[in-house]
Parts: C-alpha cells; sequence; structure tokens
C-alpha cells in the first residue's frame, strides 16, 4: 500500500495489509506521522526535504529502529 498519511495508514494496517508492504509517501508528515510508521515497522519512507530525513533519522533512533528511504 502506499499511503500518505497517519490515518491511510492506521487503515492500511486495520484492512491486514502488512507493515512490510506499505510506503509513505506525501508531502509535510508530521513528526507522529513518522513515528507511527517507524512503530509499526512498514518498509519505506519516500522522504521529499533534508528537514524531513533529520526528522525521520531523530524519531528512528529515540525508537532504537532504522529505516529505508527514498529520495524524492
Amino acid at each position: 500500500a502506499d499511503v500518505v498519511s497517519g490515518g491511510e495508514l492506521a487503515r492500511a494496517l486495520a484492512a491486514g495489509v502488512p507493515p512490510q508492504r506499505i510506503v509513505f509517501s506525501g508531502v509535510g508528515k508530521t513528526r507522529a506521522e513518522l513515528a507511527a510508521g517507524v512503530e509499526a515497522g512498514i518498509l519505506q519512507f519516500n522522504v521529499e526535504s533534508e528537514a524531513e530525513i533529520d526528522m525521520l533519522a531523530a524519531v528512528a533512533a529515540q525508537a532504537g529502529k532504522t529505516v529505508e528511504i527514498a529520495i524524492r
């Protein structure tokens, strides 16, 4: 599933889409949305800016996890 918000992420997970088959795209992701994706263990984040990379790195580090990214 390709999701663009925290709500879509929650719906995809509730529908039974395995986290390792979810890609989080979209602009303006919030820290809470990034944290939800990190905690769920999604496949990949499509990041839009250096600031988003920095925020995602901080969220992942706080959770003690690594994440896969693609730069748009």
